[in-house]
């Protein structure tokens, strides 16, 4: 599911008593779309998080950093890899200003080296391992801090 559809979601997320945190690992699809400016996305991102903040009451949200990806990709994109990681690397330093200027205790997470590399999670970056569930989980942890 793309960004921009999230918000217009009719079903809400199936939830069962308080949450407290959410944490968000956001895919990249998007960011193949020429179509789709870093700011369009970043708005669009927002927008949702705004919406999961009204409805759940949110103590904290936590934004997690976009994966790059690696050359060779399985499928065509209609720009380069480098560009590609490029606009990836644009929205994540757009996101993490946007949590720094949040009065809603939203926060960006930069994940450990080891999963930041392009490809370390698989080629399209979509795949877990080890290092991912160490990040995430230091994500929840600081999250749980308060």
């Amino acid at each position: 599911m793309f960004v921009h559809r999230l918000r217009t979601r009719r079903r809400p997320i199936g939830v069962k008593g308080h949450i407290r945190a959410v944490m968000l690992q956001i895919g990249s699809n998007d960011q193949t779309d020429h179509r789709c400016s870093v700011e369009q996305f970043v708005v669009d991102y927002w927008a949702y998080i705004q919406c999961l903040h009204r409805r759940y009451v949110l103590q904290r949200v936590v934004v997690m950093e976009i994966l790059q990806r690696k050359d060779p990709l399985r499928y065509r994109m209609n720009m380069t890899v480098a560009e590609y990681n490029q606009k990836v690397d644009n929205t994540n330093a757009e996101l993490k200003l946007m949590c720094a200027r949040s009065i809603n205790n939203v926060l960006f997470w930069r994940h450990i080296s080891h999963v930041r590399l392009p490809g370390a999670i698989s080629r399209d970056a979509v795949n877990a391992l080890k290092h991912y569930y160490r990040s995430v989980k230091g994500a929840v942890m600081h999250a749980a801090r308060g």
